[in-house]
C-alpha cells in the first residue's frame, strides 16, 4: 500500500509543469481531529517512541451475577501483544493467573500449568487489546484504517467510526480538547458466543514520559456494569521483551 502511494505521488510530481509547486492535499476533518488528539495525548514523537504500556492496577469484574475484585499488572504492546497477571484481592502473588496474547496465539498460566485459550476467549481478548491500540491514536493514521465522521453525541462529543479489515468497527468520542473519552464496540462474548455491545468510558489521567493516558476505564454492557479498572502506576516503554512472547 505504501509503495503504491509513493508511485502515485511520483507520477503526480512528474506531471506538474516546471515552476509550479505540488501541494499536499488538504487534510479531511477526520484527519484534523486525529492530529489534535495525538497532540493532546503527548505528541507524535513520544507516542512513536513508546508503543508499550505497563501498569499496576485494581479492577472490579461483574460477570454472571458475581462481583470480583482483582489486582495485578497489565503489560501491553497493542494490538496483539499482552501479558496480564492478576489475582483476587487478598490472594498471594503466587496464586496469580497469567494471560498471554501473542498475535493469533494465546494461553493462560496457572500454577505453572500452560493452557491454550479457547478460540472464543482468544477472539474476545484480541478485540479488547485492539481497543488499547486505538487509544494510542497513532494507528488512526494507518492507510488500512478508514475514518468516518459521525454526528456529535448527545453530550456534545465529536465522533469517528474506525473501520479496519479483520477488526470490529469501533466508534470513538472526543471532547472539546480532542481527548478520547469513550469507545463503542461489539465484541464476542465467550460465554454466550454472541457479539455484545460494550461502552468503554475513559476518565482521569496518568502520565509517563510525556504521554497522557487514562486513569479509570469503565466498561458497561446492555445489562449493566461489566468491568471497572483503576490504574495505580504507569510506565511506557519502547516495547515488551518478556520471553513469554517469543
Amino acid at each position: 500500500m505504501r509503495t503504491l502511494t509513493v508511485l502515485v505521488i511520483w507520477a503526480l510530481t512528474a506531471a506538474v509543469p516546471a515552476g509550479q509547486v505540488l501541494r499536499a492535499p488538504e487534510k479531511t476533518p477526520e484527519q484534523v481531529l486525529v492530529d489534535r488528539a495525538i497532540e493532546a495525548a503527548g505528541g507524535l514523537e513520544a507516542l512513536k517512541r513508546h508503543p508499550a504500556f505497563v501498569w499496576k492496577g485494581e479492577a472490579q469484574v461483574h460477570v454472571q451475577g458475581k462481583d470480583l475484585k482483582i489486582v495485578g499488572t497489565w503489560s501491553i504492546d497493542p494490538p496483539d501483544k499482552a501479558i496480564v497477571e492478576t489475582r483476587q484481592e487478598g490472594q498471594a502473588p503466587e496464586e496469580s493467573r497469567t494471560l498471554v496474547i501473542n498475535g493469533r496465539q494465546g494461553f493462560s498460566l496457572v500454577n505453572n500449568v500452560r493452557s491454550q485459550l479457547p478460540a472464543e476467549i482468544l477472539e474476545n481478548e484480541r478485540d479488547v487489546f485492539y481497543l488499547y491500540a486505538l487509544m494510542r491514536l497513532l494507528p488512526l493514521q494507518d492507510y488500512a484504517i478508514r475514518l468516518t465522521a459521525l454526528p456529535k453525541s448527545e453530550d456534545g462529543l465529536e465522533a469517528l467510526r474506525v473501520t479496519q479489515p479483520e477488526r470490529p468497527d469501533v466508534d470513538l468520542f472526543f471532547d472539546a480538547d480532542a481527548r478520547l473519552r469513550r469507545l463503542l464496540v461489539e465484541t464476542l462474548d465467550p460465554v454466550t458466543n454472541t457479539r455484545r455491545r460494550q461502552n468503554v468510558k475513559l476518565d482521569g489521567e496518568m502520565t509517563s514520559r510525556g504521554i497522557r493516558w487514562f486513569r479509570n476505564l469503565t466498561i458497561t454492557r446492555e445489562d449493566g456494569p461489566y468491568f471497572e479498572l483503576t490504574i495505580l502506576t504507569l510506565d511506557v516503554l519502547p516495547g515488551l521483551a518478556d520471553p513469554r512472547l517469543r
